[in-house]
């Protein structure tokens, strides 16, 4: 929910269906088969770091070209609006779950991600920077 309050949900509940206010993606996405999302940045790239499909529905801000990534990349499906059906949803999730190609990209993505050491690469750009700045100073 974003931290919004769960009331705020409208219509009936699916009884398949649970809501909290907040869950740390880290601790959903190894029990997911399919993703999906409004094409946030952040949560695309947790889901694909995790070798997750995606079902993507999101046009504003970023969100448009963060789905058309999606697509590109063979990692999922960019639904290309704000409000999806419930069966293009459907087809959708049935088509990232149904062909193999969806999850090998994601999996391939998820290598990749792991591949980089990330903190010795931020420790990396901050010598530089200090560096830089200290021979502009000096």
């Amino acid at each position: 929910m974003g931290g919004r309050s769960i009331d705020a949900i409208p219509g009936p509940i699916p009884g398949n269906a649970r809501l909290a206010s907040y869950m740390p993606l880290e601790w959903l996405l190894p029990k997911v088969d399919a993703f999906v999302t409004n094409g946030g940045y952040g949560t695309v790239n947790q889901a694909l770091s995790f070798g997750i499909p995606i079902v993507a529905a999101g046009q504003t801000e970023d969100k448009a070209d963060v789905s058309a990534r999606i697509a590109w990349f063979g990692v999922g499906i960019d639904l290309k609006t704000d409000e999806p059906t419930p069966p293009a949803l459907r087809e959708a999730i049935r088509t990232v779950l149904g062909q193999p190609s969806y999850r090998a990209r994601a999996t391939s993505m998820a290598r990749e991600y792991a591949s980089i050491d990330t903190r010795s690469r931020i420790l990396q750009v901050i010598d530089q920077v200090v560096n830089t700045s200290a021979k502009a100073i000096a």
